[in-house]
């Protein structure tokens, strides 16, 4: 109930009240690979959340209407508390993750769920005047991550832009790791360089960089470990293949997969995906990571991706459930019905409050 006055010119007043009845099918929740309801599971799925909701901080106000008075309660929080919010989510969800004989379907959906709620924290949250990053130069947004540090000092605003990047670099490359591990464990060792590339569509830079150092590449290897660093480096690959094309190279004389990691050192990632099949975070990781400056904000990143995707030429933002679920699944999703919230989490951040139209189709996603 909202609680606000509606026609309230004259002494009659009536309180606005917008009602919408669904159903939800949660019976699935609560119940193992046998079909049979777990306790467990009803503790951690439906009596918990409920709990944790319940103690929440709530405000209470009372409205007289006519010989009746309303108790009202409205849920407090906001944007400081709302990463303690997330991780206490995450973990009544782990809890219902490490319950034995959890089917597959539910345990895909639950740890979908783990990385919504770490990019609602990544993305909204804000901190308390405590933290600042010590080295923002680091090219490496993971080693910021470990700079961001607890001290007592304002926080340079210059900077919250920035800790926020590494933080979601870093939840981009945590929520890809197993399409990463995946397509690792299909290849052989004769193709170590589909290896390297596969390693760097997921920023894993050091065991990139070791593969190729133990593989006898030592040039590579250091090529490897100034990718998506300073513009100049990339645009210094970038000019000399560019030169090996105006002299007429025959390329036949260099591997396949070579060329395409220099396409990707050289921030081309289009032409480094060429005839290659990629899921839509790993592809907004390069994007990220080795086209657009490292001091990219991330609203322009978000929409940088949008514009490929409106071009045709970003593939589309499925749900996990459908990226990683049955060939079933697959067949019966269309591509212009839902896209992941994760996307549309996405483009509310990058919308800094002027565009909502989207927000139908996120709730429902």
């Amino acid at each position: 109930h909202s609680g606000a006055f509606v026609g309230s010119g004259g002494d009659h007043k009536l309180l606005s009240s917008v009602v919408k009845l669904e159903k939800v099918a949660f019976d699935n929740l609560v119940r193992d690979e046998n079909k049979k309801v777990s306790e467990e599971l009803v503790d951690h799925a439906l009596v918990s959340p409920l709990n944790f909701h319940k103690g929440i901080d709530h405000v209470t106000n009372e409205v007289d209407f006519g010989p009746y008075r309303l108790t009202l309660q409205k849920l407090e929080a906001n944007r400081t508390n709302l990463s303690e919010i997330s991780h206490q989510y995450c973990d009544i969800i782990e809890r219902q993750l490490s319950v034995p004989g959890l089917p597959s379907s539910n345990r895909l959906g639950l740890t979908h769920q783990v990385m919504t709620w770490e990019l609602i924290r990544v993305l909204f949250s804000e901190r308390e005047q405590k933290c600042q990053i010590e080295s923002l130069g680091a090219d490496n947004e993971e080693d910021m991550m470990q700079d961001i540090k607890e001290v007592d000092q304002d926080v340079d605003q210059e900077a919250l832009p920035l800790m926020r990047r590494a933080e979601f670099s870093y939840w981009l490359r945590e929520s890809v790791s197993y399409h990463v591990q995946n397509q690792i464990s299909s290849l052989d060792d004769s193709h170590y360089l589909q290896h390297v590339f596969t390693l760097l569509t997921g920023r894993q830079l050091d065991e990139a960089v070791q593969l190729a150092v133990s593989k006898g590449d030592v040039r590579l290897a250091c090529l490897l470990s100034q990718a998506g660093g300073s513009t100049l480096n990339r645009s210094d690959v970038a000019k000399q293949l560019d030169i090996w094309r105006n002299k007429g190279l025959d390329f036949n004389f260099i591997e396949e997969d070579r060329l395409r990691l220099y396409e990707l050192l050289a921030g081309n990632i289009h032409d480094a995906l060429h005839d290659i099949q990629i899921d839509w975070r790993r592809f907004l990781g390069l994007l990220m990571w080795y086209k657009l400056p490292p001091d990219t904000s991330l609203p322009a990143a978000f929409e940088t991706y949008k514009h490929c995707l409106d071009e045709g030429t970003a593939p589309y933002p499925v749900p996990l459930f459908i990226d990683e679920g049955t060939s079933e699944e697959v067949a019966s999703w269309k591509a212009d019905k839902h896209f992941d919230i994760s996307f549309y989490l996405m483009l509310l951040h990058a919308s800094e409050e002027t565009e909502f139209s989207f927000l139908r189709a996120m709730f429902s996603a």
